[in-house]
């Protein structure tokens, strides 16, 4: 039987990279039983095999199949919040699902670990539905099902009309991109200070903070935090205030029909010409043409 799927690579880059870029040094994989299904187990295999390229070690727990065992859902997340206990912290855990990182939010609050202070999670399928109602809510890559479904009805009616497939796999992406929220607002910094500024740019970017804003509250001099700063996060201040308001408005376009300026004032941008000049030489495309990558066809 022909087999329409997504590319599993370019998801499992584009997750490693995500939790790489927070300064993380720890890593895992939570998925489902190898055998379950296949395209887990290739997700998974990507993602380890990235972590282990860049000399670090990924820890992998995948669970036990429900049926065969008589696990139950309780017995399972019993399991899942004693690997998540042990594991070293903080660490960066991409799910293979959304429905798995909901259950690894949920094991994480059993045994008191915070997300995304000391574990950040990112999943795969960006459900809006299920990834705001989790708490925090979830980061979670767009793959684009629908271009999945599209493509394997098509396929399906060339079948029914006779006609031979070019290849029994078709593997298609890249996914359309990350859709960041809470579970993954967090950086690995051991500088006090630097991290307390982080946290600051990060709670209140969207509301128009400067960087004098950020500054005012340090005991160090200007010209001291932001050298570290640059040295331990690898941006300026600036930098970063614009990379928040950047994520929040690219998560509005991607999910709500609010108009373009309405997004630049939720953001923390305030004048749209301003936005759309920044959102352009950022992103590399407009606030609408970014929308339209996240509407179906």
């Amino acid at each position: 039987i022909p087999f329409v799927g997504l590319d599993n690579g370019p998801i499992a880059r584009l997750a490693y990279e995500h939790l790489r870029d927070l300064e993380l040094r720890h890593f895992a994989f939570c998925g489902t039983p190898r055998g379950e299904n296949p395209n887990q187990d290739f997700r998974c295999d990507s993602f380890r095999r990235l972590v282990e390229r860049d000399g670090r070690s990924c820890e992998v727990w995948l669970g036990e199949h429900l049926e065969k065992h008589a696990v139950t859902w309780e017995d399972q997340q019993r399991d899942l919040a004693n690997w998540l206990r042990k594991l070293p912290k903080p660490v960066g855990i991409m799910t293979c699902h959304d429905d798995r990182g909901q259950q690894v939010l949920d094991a994480c609050h059993r045994v008191d670990l915070a997300v995304p202070d000391h574990a950040a999670v990112i999943s795969v399928d960006n459900d809006p539905c299920l990834c705001n109602l989790c708490t925090p809510t979830l980061t979670s890559i767009d793959v684009n099902p629908s271009h999945v479904g599209y493509a394997a009805a098509e396929l399906l009616d060339r079948l029914m009309r006779g006609e031979k497939p070019q290849s029994m796999t078709t593997y298609l992406g890249p996914p359309r991109g990350i859709a960041s929220r809470r579970s993954t607002d967090m950086l690995a910094i051991d500088d006090q200070d630097v991290a307390e500024a982080v946290r600051h740019i990060r709670r209140h970017a969207t509301r128009g903070i400067r960087v004098s804003d950020v500054i005012a509250r340090a005991d160090k001099s200007p010209s001291t935090l932001e050298r570290r700063f640059r040295k331990v996060v690898g941006r300026t201040i600036k930098a970063e205030i614009t990379r928040v308001k950047l994520n929040r408005a690219k998560l509005l376009l991607a999910e709500t029909d609010y108009a373009v300026g309405e997004i630049a004032e939720r953001s923390g941008f305030g004048e749209l010409k301003y936005f759309c000049e920044v959102f352009r030489k950022h992103v590399g495309v407009t606030a609408l043409e970014y929308r339209r990558t996240f509407r179906d066809e």
